[in-house]
C-alpha cells in the first residue's frame, strides 16, 4: 500500500499568500505615487514560498528564545516542530499591510522593519526588529489583516507558525500566552517612551538614542 506523507501544519492551514492592494488615495497624483512605491516594494525579491525545516543551529536558537520561557521541554519541542523557517534577502517582504493576518512570526536572524504607507505614499517606519522579536502578533489576537508591512532590512531568517496553530498553543499553555503578552507590553512601553522623547527631548538627542538602539540590531562590527 502506498504511504501517505503527513502534512506539515503550514500546508494544512495556510493557503497561497495574497498581497492586498493599496487603500484608495485622495487623488490621482497620490494614487500614481503610491502605486509606484508599492510596486517597487513588492518587486524587491518578495519570497513567499513554502519555507524549509530549520537547521540544528536554528532549532537551538529558537529553543532559547524568550517566547518559550517557562515551558516544559516537550512542549517547547512540539511548538518548534510546528514551525518553519524562511530565509529572506534584504528588501524581501515578510507580510504586507492589508493582507490576511494568517501567520505569527519571530525574527531568528538579521533585522526586519515594520512599515506603513500613508495615503500620500510616504513610508513610515515604526520599528526595526531583531533576533527574538515577534511580529504579526495581531494574527493571534483576532486581527483580520496586518496593519503594517514587515520588510527585511538585511538578509534575515524568520520563524513562522500558522495563526490558527499558534492560537491553539496559546489556549493550551498560559505561560506561552504570558510571554506573547509581555512582548506586546514591551512594544507599547517603547512606544510610550518614544512619545515622551518627542515631547521633551531635542532632535539631536533623539537621533543619537535611536542610533544606539539600532547598532546591536543592524550594525556590523568593523576594524578601525
Amino acid at each position: 500500500a502506498a504511504r501517505v506523507r503527513p502534512c506539515h501544519p503550514f500546508h494544512a492551514v495556510v493557503g497561497p499568500p495574497t498581497i492586498a492592494g493599496p487603500r484608495p488615495p485622495p487623488d490621482a497624483g497620490s494614487r500614481r505615487h503610491r502605486h509606484r512605491l508599492l510596486s517597487r516594494h513588492r518587486s524587491a525579491r518578495e519570497t513567499r514560498g513554502p519555507g524549509h525545516r530549520m537547521t540544528p543551529n536554528q532549532r537551538t536558537s529558537l529553543l532559547s528564545l524568550s517566547l518559550l520561557d517557562g515551558l516544559p521541554a516537550p512542549v517547547r519541542a512540539d511548538i518548534v516542530g510546528a514551525a518553519r523557517v524562511r530565509s529572506l534577502d534584504a528588501g524581501s517582504i515578510v507580510f504586507s499591510e492589508g493582507a490576511p493576518a494568517a501567520v505569527f512570526c519571530v525574527v531568528l536572524g538579521g533585522s526586519v522593519k515594520l512599515v506603513q504607507l500613508s495615503e500620500d505614499g510616504d513610508a513610515i517606519v515604526f520599528r526595526v526588529l531583531g533576533h527574538g522579536d515577534a511580529l504579526g502578533t495581531g494574527s493571534v489576537l483576532g486581527y483580520d489583516a496586518y496593519p503594517v508591512s514587515a520588510v527585511a532590512v538585511t538578509a534575515a531568517s524568520v520563524v513562522e507558525w500558522p495563526a490558527a496553530v499558534m492560537r491553539q498553543y496559546l489556549e493550551q499553555h498560559p505561560m506561552l500566552s504570558l510571554n506573547v503578552l509581555r512582548s506586546v507590553s514591551d512594544r507599547l512601553q517603547a512606544l510610550r517612551l518614544q512619545y515622551r522623547q518627542l515631547a521633551t527631548e531635542k532632535v539631536e538627542r533623539r537621533v543619537a538614542r535611536a542610533l544606539l538602539k539600532l547598532v546591536p540590531r543592524v550594525g556590523t562590527r568593523v576594524d578601525d
